[in-house]
């Protein structure tokens, strides 16, 4: 799955919380399926 998430880090930050001035949605907390069939 961490081959995955790397795709997501550019928009989504490294901790999943979104970046500033920019939307994007939080990945935090998210469940592993979810985050896996994106």
């Amino acid at each position: 799955m961490e081959a995955r998430v790397a795709a997501c880090v550019g928009c989504h930050g490294a901790a999943g919380r979104g970046v500033e001035n920019v939307y994007f949605p939080r990945l935090a907390g998210k469940p592993a399926g979810y985050l896996y069939n994106q």
